[in-house]
């Protein structure tokens, strides 16, 4: 068992602790308010504590949402290309923000979503198996986990158009030369989003990068029916798609 007191001298600066945690580790509530009255933790909202004078940071909540709470979340989609991964066709002179993935019903706490509200976005979604794609990453600290630049990719389709243009997925697309055709033929296959492993093959078939012949299309789902990408678009009759052409980017 271990006191609350050896916790915070063995922990990092801006590490954020929630409250059902720390009694799974055996520190009980009478412990955790006189800590707080002391002024040694302050409240981070309901159900959280942060060290007195830290400022919480984004990473070590999302690492607390992972580790501690084990919710099925991660890091992903155009954030994480751009941020973690360095893929980005821009300059940003604004900060993107993170791109929270969680399956469908993940209850995210009040107390992550008051701090970090302008922080992030929430993406829930089924649409790629919850562990497949994903990386550890170590920053500031913290250890996450975030999407590889396989995933990532994949989950930025996700948001076309949306959130992204078919051209700028078309020029990140390029950006990503070494993508792992065993990776992307695991995701893709077991994608559920028709219009992702549509437009992803579209994308690709037109860039001809090396990855892509590897990639058994024949294993990907791709339904049937027109499936309408960009409304003034042009008909793709290969992958039955109605999408702006890249082809003379």
């Amino acid at each position: 068992m271990i006191n609350l007191k050896q916790l915070l001298y063995e922990s990092s600066p801006n590490k954020i602790f929630v409250s059902s945690w720390l009694e799974q580790q055996g520190i009980d509530r009478r412990s955790t308010y006189a800590y707080r009255k002391n002024g040694w933790i302050r409240p981070l909202g309901r159900g959280a504590f942060v060290k007195k004078g830290t400022i919480p940071m984004f990473d070590s909540a999302v690492e607390a949402l992972q580790t501690q709470l084990l919710l099925p979340v991660h890091l992903g989609g155009k954030s994480v290309l751009s941020q973690r991964h360095n893929i980005d066709h821009f300059l940003r002179f604004k900060k993107i923000k993170g791109e929270l993935f969680a399956p469908n019903k993940t209850v995210i706490p009040l107390w992550f979503k008051k701090t970090f509200k302008d922080e992030y976005n929430l993406v829930l979604s089924d649409f790629l198996p919850n562990e497949l794609g994903i990386e550890i990453m170590e920053q500031a600290d913290c250890k996450i986990k975030i999407s590889s630049p396989e995933r990532a990719f994949l989950e930025l389709l996700y948001s076309v158009p949306q959130k992204t243009s078919t051209k700028e997925a078309y020029q990140l697309l390029e950006l990503l030369p070494t993508l792992r055709p065993k990776l992307l033929h695991e995701l893709l296959s077991q994608c559920k989003s028709i219009k992702v492993n549509r437009l992803f093959l579209y994308l690709a078939s037109e860039l001809k990068p090396d990855w892509l012949d590897p990639i058994d299309i024949n294993q990907i789902n791709l339904g049937t029916g027109v499936r309408t990408i960009d409304k003034l678009g042009v008909y793709n009759k290969e992958y039955n798609l109605v999408v702006n052409s890249v082809g003379d980017i």
